[in-house]
Parts: structure tokens; C-alpha cells; sequence
């Protein structure tokens, strides 16, 4: 019995790691589809925030994300805050388009926006999601 459980554990795992990937795949195809460039070091580090709203399924403060992602790439949370800004308007000054936001978006309006969008693509419901 114990073998058995031992496989279902680790193929609950095995799926919960493919689904990461292929969120990470929808958000970082939406940043690109919104003129965010991946060599940025802000761009792993808005990826990885923008999961970890989704997979949190609630609000969390945009500071305690910051520190979330800091953990994971071994940096500040203030360098996780300052390399997503500087993406945001790197982009905003060169590409994004302006039909998602009239003005700059705060690193917290495009996160939140960004992980609402793909929440509602992965869940089937993409045609209902408004383009502002």
C-alpha cells in the first residue's frame, strides 16, 4: 500500500509542477502580447509575482509579493519593487500598448491586472474579459 501512495503523492506533485509551467508560459506569453521585453531582470521577477496571485486565489499586499519573489531569487524585496518598475516604464515609454491602460500603471494596477486577465484565460473564460 505504501508504494502506491508514494506514486499518487509524487504524481500530484508531477502535475502541480506542469501546471506552473504552462502559467508560467501564459503569463509571460501576456507580458509579451503587452510590449514587455524579457531581458529585463524585472521581467522573471513580475512572472513570478503575477503566479503567485493567482495561486494565492485572493488579495495579497503588493509588499508581501515583493517579498515572496525576493525569497525565491535571493535578492531585496526593494530590488524586486525597483527592477519591476523600471519594467513597466522601460515598456510604457517604448511599446505597451495604450489601449490596456490610459496612463502608467503602478507595479500593483499592472500586476493585479495582468494576473485577472490570465486567472480568467485559464479558466476557459477569455472571451468575457474586456479590452479597456
Amino acid at each position: 500500500n505504501f508504494p502506491y501512495k508514494l506514486a499518487s503523492e509524487t504524481y500530484k506533485i508531477r502535475q502541480i509542477g506542469q501546471g506552473g509551467r504552462i502559467m508560467k508560459n501564459q503569463i509571460t506569453n501576456y507580458l509579451l502580447d503587452h510590449g514587455i521585453k524579457p531581458h529585463y531582470k524585472g521581467f522573471n521577477y513580475v512572472v513570478s509575482a503575477i503566479q503567485i496571485i493567482i495561486q494565492a486565489g485572493t488579495y495579497l499586499p503588493i509588499k508581501s509579493v515583493y517579498i515572496k519573489v525576493s525569497e525565491e531569487y535571493g535578492v531585496s524585496w526593494q530590488c524586486v519593487e525597483r527592477c519591476i518598475r523600471t519594467l513597466i516604464e522601460a515598456s510604457w515609454r517604448t511599446k505597451m500598448p495604450a489601449r490596456y491602460f490610459q496612463d502608467k500603471p503602478t507595479n500593483a494596477e499592472f500586476i493585479m491586472d495582468a494576473a485577472t486577465h490570465i486567472k480568467l484565460e485559464i479558466a476557459g473564460d477569455d472571451e468575457t474579459v474586456p479590452s479597456a
